[in-house]
């Protein structure tokens, strides 16, 4: 196989690790700074709590990492950031829909394009509870504080903002 390998040329042993690692690896993906503070001003939430992170990626003040298990933790303190693990984007999703309706919270969240059609989307649109918006063009997402090329995904941000309680003014 080596001698196939060399005959082929440059590049195949990076594709062949690209191809040998594992969900772990494929699931875990930085969100870059300038699309985090882009979709914060298009939307005009500044998140302080990022339950999809760790203490190199975090986007927040405030964070909950894979250990600390976001989806049995309660979000409801402030504006949530969420960049769900693409294998538990559903799970994700059906949090943040039982997060914002208990504790009427912003959440903003980024998914992969074909996760806006599934059928586990359809309370959230149904209820009209959150709305989403196409992200132009492609992320260069990081992985493990390296730019990778461009996803080969679509994205869009799912946004779940709080409801006016009628009778309540903060103000």
């Amino acid at each position: 196989m080596n001698d196939c390998l060399d005959r082929v040329g440059n590049g195949v042993y990076e594709k062949l690790e690209e191809f040998d690692k594992t969900k772990e690896d494929q699931d875990e993906w930085e969100t870059p700074l300038d699309v985090f503070d882009y979709l914060c001003w298009y939307h005009n939430l500044y998140p302080k709590y990022d339950v999809c992170a760790d203490s190199i990626n975090t986007k927040c003040k405030y964070y909950l990492t894979k250990k600390d298990n976001a989806l049995f933790k309660d979000w409801g303190i402030t504006t949530v950031w969420c960049n769900p693990p693409h294998s538990l984007t559903e799970e994700f999703v059906k949090k943040a829909q039982t997060e914002w309706q208990k504790y009427n919270i912003n959440i903003l969240m980024i998914v992969p394009a074909n996760a806006i059609g599934a059928h586990y989307f359809d309370k959230t649109f149904d209820t009209k509870s959150a709305t989403y918006h196409r992200y132009s063009g492609r992320i260069n997402f990081t992985q493990h504080g390296i730019k990778k090329s461009s996803s080969r995904n679509g994205y869009f941000s799912v946004v779940w903002k709080t409801r006016k309680v009628k009778g309540l003014d903060p103000w």
